[in-house]
């Protein structure tokens, strides 16, 4: 049955109602063609595509050139979220080790971030975000060197290094080690995260952007603040022991009479240790232990020497009192890794 304009019913034995009906089939068997070809292709063919552009992120992505404002306030949101939760620092001890809570709260809120963006785009404005992201890493890190004793900070986030000589004495106060620990644990969690983070934005912007998507410059910076937190905690306890070695060279050994056990400032230093490195262990991965135990020895052992090079006029009796400290120092820096408040160093 077909309709003329006015929606009455057309004869269809009429001309007018023979044309409409052939006109429909022939609409009828395009269509039919149309979807045999399709099929066939395996979807539109190469042709017609051209003519068919998707529309998939066209109305996201119109808003990009507007989002500027949107990407200025998640950065300031940012800055702010660091400043807060770093003015009240907490220890989160939820994890193997104890790190700065505000690490978590800052990739807590990165995530956040990242889902209010691409709820509404995943191009530019989610491309310049992660870039707010870098400069959030950038405060962060050059915030955890303020945390050091003595450290100074240039545009670069790294210590001067005018100030991070091995010559530097780095007095740290009371239970600073333990701080400094957290440090370490804090830097090496936000670099050993950050891979996940880059590889989980680089899977969801659009891909003209997913190849300019790295992070290694900023988990480089990252394992710099660890190792020059590492650094305060050896230069430290080096400073910790300079009386004791003071003392050895200037032991007047030319008037010394008789060999007895080891010298007070021995047992001093062995004292300083125990209460020491036992924190340490307790508190950093066992790679961070071992690095400070090799890193202490390779820069403390040497002073030793020369303190003992140092020693004018030993008399014949002092040269064996000297022999029983040396080995009792020896002893001490080989139990250093396992050392414990209750040990003792007498050989």
């Amino acid at each position: 049955m077909e309709l003329d304009e006015s929606g009455e019913v057309i004869d269809p034995h009429c001309a007018e109602g023979i044309k409409k009906k052939y006109s429909r089939k022939k609409r009828e068997a395009d269509c039919k063609a149309l979807e045999e070809e399709i099929k066939k292709n395996g979807g539109v063919s190469g042709e017609n595509s051209q003519h068919l552009p998707t529309i998939r992120g066209m109305i996201s992505h119109s808003f990009d050139p507007f989002m500027t404002a949107y990407v200025a306030l998640e950065r300031k949101n940012m800055e702010q979220m660091i400043n807060e939760v770093m003015s009240t620092e907490l220890v989160d001890r939820n994890g193997q080790l104890p790190v700065f809570s505000s690490s978590v709260n800052m990739f807590a809120y990165i995530r956040n971030s990242i889902k209010r963006c691409t709820a509404l785009t995943n191009g530019q404005t989610f491309f310049d975000l992660q870039n707010e992201f870098k400069h959030c890493f950038k405060l962060y890190s050059q915030r955890l060197l303020e945390k050091l004793p003595g450290a100074s900070t240039g545009s670069t986030g790294g210590l001067d290094s005018s100030n991070s000589g091995a010559n530097n004495k780095v007095k740290l106060g009371e239970k600073q080690e333990e701080e400094l620990c957290f440090v370490i644990n804090t830097a090496v969690y936000c670099a050993e995260t950050l891979p996940s983070l880059e590889e989980a934005i680089r899977a969801t912007i659009d891909k003209a952007f997913s190849e300019a998507i790295e992070l290694s410059q900023e988990i480089d910076t990252f394992h710099d603040v660890a190792a020059a937190a590492m650094k305060c905690i050896v230069t430290g306890l080096e400073t910790s022991l300079g009386d004791e070695l003071t003392t050895l060279y200037k032991a007047n050994w030319q008037a010394w009479e008789t060999v007895g056990d080891e010298s007070l400032y021995v047992t001093q230093m062995g004292e300083k240790l125990r209460a020491f490195v036992p924190v340490l262990r307790q508190m950093l991965s066992g790679l961070y232990f071992t690095n400070f135990c090799d890193k202490f020895a390779a820069l403390f052992v040497p002073k030793i020497l020369q303190a003992v090079m140092k020693c004018r006029k030993v008399n014949q009796v002092a040269t064996q009192q000297l022999l029983l400290d040396v080995y009792a120092l020896k002893t001490l820096f080989l139990q250093l890794p396992v050392l414990n408040k209750n040990a003792s160093s007498s050989p």
